[in-house]
């Protein structure tokens, strides 16, 4: 490394509170001993590596492009951090890379949302394809730039055989701001969003504002999509418009589960893209999914002679959808995959089709009559059109009882906190998000985000990033802590042989990670302390138990 030139910058993490006022840079004599490399490093590099400033750049072919990596080929693996699924039967030209048959290009990344530019002699694409499950699910698309939603921890991009790529660029989002009151995102299928054959269903009653929202629900988004099941959702880009726009804090509902196999073999797909896909998605964005088992189904029959009068007998309605009334016509769709999620995620479950049952169960004689029907069953069956679909007069009581769980879930769990030094703050958390007075932590000039930890118990469960505001909404499901501390981030310092300052901190702890460019060797010091010995690749150290991150020194 040159460590007079060159763009090197610094993140400092607060840990508890600290002092750390200068850094200094020592090349060693040292030298590499191997000819520097742009194939993956297979020493197990930190995941940062690829990526500078948020950004990674790929070019591909036998040349090399200044300021890319350059692929030659080769194989992924989590060691090496990118490339292809199966590096055999490329053909390898100057400047790009091309198959005779589908090829797909991997990059290690953490997840979340990643802006791409690929230059691909390609009509369309394919990404983000799901591994290991039953059903063909992937997003496919013709653009050269998109915006691409991960939540395996690996952007995959497959390009059809016969065509090249030669150049690829990966950027992290830019990272979205909690509103100032939580928005409600809707996921489901047409139980939630049609007006089609005389229904009405909840989420087009609020669209239509037929049902004012809480006060603490800031604004509703319907993202159901009629004739959807969980992989047809998946592939037509639907998760993606939610995952792309919901902000830390904001609530989803979600439930898929009347419409099988719209995608071949969906159905043993289905957990796992509810619980890994959808909801951990929205976790990983800060937002708070809720579990909704489906609208009870009508109890009408059908014109090709299916009963389902039968969930009325003795004078009670059995149409929650998980109630076995009649072996042939049962279907619970996926009610219990649905609570099977939710117990596994630690999510909060609003049983709809219960509220159904118990709704229509309060229904009197006097209730029918003054509606002008001779009884109850005619009553409720008037609200169905079919089976599934519900008109406007049950859309709006389904609407209500679904906002206003909501609205209680949201005054009940959003802690307000306030507490800490002033320089990070450190607070117990319970239920599913906490609002936190952030006012005291410092913020613009060299800090423009915070990092917060979860943990539960001592062991930690999750990190993220927000950018800096006076209060920060913060996911804590399954938390009993949430520490939040702000980050100092120094870019392009040059001139370091003999030493610059940064700035004051006050004493106590620090998690320091330095990124650096260059080839050569060099030690670190902060404060005369040497915390990296002999620092020869770019942005970490000779063995991971010596690399860029260091902690918990004065």
């Amino acid at each position: 490394m040159d460590c007079t030139a060159g763009t090197t910058y610094y993140i400092f993490t607060k840990a508890k509170s600290a002092t750390v006022a200068s850094v200094k840079y020592t090349e060693t004599a040292e030298s590499p001993t191997t000819a520097p490399t742009d194939e993956p490093d297979t020493t197990d590099p930190p995941r940062e590596n690829i990526f500078e400033n948020g950004k990674a750049v790929f070019s591909f072919g036998s040349g090399n492009v200044e300021g890319s990596i350059s692929v030659k080929g080769g194989q992924y693996s989590e060691t090496a951090k990118y490339g292809f699924t199966d590096g055999s039967g490329l053909s390898i030209s100057d400047n790009s890379i091309s198959s005779a048959s589908d090829y797909t290009f991997n990059v290690l990344v953490e997840n979340g949302n990643y802006n791409v530019t690929i230059d691909t002699t390609a009509d369309k694409i394919s990404y983000e394809k799901v591994p290991n499950i039953s059903a063909d699910v992937k997003r496919t698309t013709n653009e050269k730039t998109f915006t691409a939603v991960v939540c395996d921890g690996v952007l995959d991009i497959t390009i059809p055989g016969g065509a090249s790529i030669s150049g690829l660029t990966v950027e992290k989002a830019e990272a979205k701001a909690a509103n100032a009151q939580p928005a409600l995102y809707a996921i489901g299928d047409s139980t939630v969003n049609t007006d089609e054959n005389n229904s009405y269903t909840w989420g087009k009653c609020i669209d239509a504002k037929y049902v004012t929202l809480p006060d603490n629900i800031g604004s509703f988004v319907n993202c159901g999509y009629a004739g959807t099941d969980s992989a047809k959702y998946y592939n037509d880009g639907y998760l993606d418009r939610v995952l792309l726009n919901i902000c830390p804090g904001d609530y989803v509902t979600v439930n898929m589960g009347i419409n099988k196999n719209k995608v071949s073999n969906e159905s043993g797909a289905y957990k796992t893209l509810i619980k890994d896909y959808f909801c951990k998605g929205i976790i990983e964005r800060g937002g708070i999914p809720i579990i909704l088992t489906a609208t009870a189904r009508g109890p009408v029959d059908t014109a090709d002679g299916r009963e389902y009068s039968k969930a009325y007998s003795n004078g009670v309605f059995h149409c929650d959808r998980s109630y076995k009334y009649d072996n042939s016509l049962y279907d619970d769709a996926h009610n219990s995959d649905l609570r099977a999620v939710a117990s596994e995620l630690n999510l909060e479950v609003i049983e709809v089709g219960a509220w159904c049952d118990n709704y229509f169960n309060s229904l009197t004689q006097a209730d029918a009559e003054a509606a002008r029907f001779k009884n109850v069953l005619e009553l409720v069956q008037s609200w169905y059109p079919d089976h599934n679909h519900y008109k406007q007069a049950l859309g709006e009581k389904i609407a209500s009882y679904i906002t206003s769980e909501v609205a209680t879930r949201i005054s009940a769990s959003k802690n307000s906190i306030r507490t800490g030094t002033g320089k990070n703050i450190v607070a117990d958390v319970s239920g599913n998000m906490a609002a936190i007075d952030t006012s005291t932590l410092p913020s613009g000039g060299n800090v423009s985000e915070y990092e917060i930890t979860l943990s539960k118990g001592g062991k930690l469960l999750r990190k993220n990033r927000v950018p800096c505001s006076e209060k920060v909404y913060t996911e804590t499901i399954g938390a009993d802590k949430v520490e939040i501390v702000p980050v100092y981030r120094y870019e392009n310092v040059q001139n370091v042989n003999n030493g610059i300052t940064l700035g004051e901190f006050e004493e106590g702890l620090y998690n320091i990670t330095f990124k650096k460019n260059g080839k050569a060797r060099c030690d670190i010091y902060v404060n005369g302390a040497m915390v990296g010995n002999n620092i020869d690749q770019s942005g970490e150290g000779r063995k991971p138990s010596s690399g860029s991150v260091y902690t918990q020194f004065h």
